[in-house]
Formats: C-alpha cells, sequence, structure tokens
C-alpha cells in the first residue's frame, strides 16, 4: 500500500488484483471521501508514470476494458451519439443493507 501511495509500483506489474487490494487497504483505513481522493491521486501517478497520462489515452483505454471480475464481466458500452458516446459498466451485483428484517439501499 505504501508502494502504491509513494508512487514507487511498476505499473506494468500493476494487476487488476492489486488494484482491489489497494481499494479495500485505502478503505479500511480512511473515510470514504479521503480514501478515494488517495486513491484517484496515486493511480493518477501510476497512469503518468506508465506515460499514457492524457485524457484521450485512458478514455481509448477504457473502452479496451473487458475481463472478469469479481461481480461479472467489466466491460464499457458504449451508448449515445457516434464520438459523444459514453459508457457504463453494469454490475450484476448490488450492495444492500438488511436491518431489522427490512431492506434498503444503504446510503454512502
Amino acid at each position: 500500500l505504501d508502494d502504491f501511495l509513494g508512487g514507487r509500483l511498476d505499473p506494468a506489474a500493476f494487476r487488476h488484483e492489486d488494484h482491489v487490494r489497494v481499494a479495500f487497504d485505502i478503505l479500511a483505513g480512511h473515510p470514504f471521501f479521503d480514501a478515494a481522493a488517495r486513491y484517484e491521486g496515486a493511480l493518477k501517478h501510476l497512469t503518468e508514470k506508465a506515460g499514457k497520462a492524457e485524457p484521450a489515452a485512458i478514455k481509448d483505454g477504457m473502452w479496451k476494458v473487458d475481463f472478469s471480475g469479481l461481480n461479472g464481466k467489466i466491460k464499457f458500452e458504449k451508448q449515445g451519439p457516434a464520438g459523444r458516446e459514453s459508457g457504463q459498466s453494469f454490475p450484476n451485483v448490488y450492495l444492500i443493507k438488511i436491518d431489522g428484517g427490512k431492506i434498503s439501499l444503504p446510503k454512502l
């Protein structure tokens, strides 16, 4: 975790499992928004280190994401007019809260 936050990791060796592990570790030790900011900053640094920090390269890379994750397939599907598409990977797992036998969506 310290190597991730300190920008000392090799981007080529940083696998999906590593992303998940550091996200878990950061969330375990920090409030959500602080954790998200730390994670974002470290990922940005890792991306810059890999030499592809420009937005167009990141956007192009997101369209190539296609793998099986913990909650199913992760793939950003293009939606909208050509050249202005947006994308979303739709999970097949959702977070719920059960309290006293009542089911609700948690407030994050």
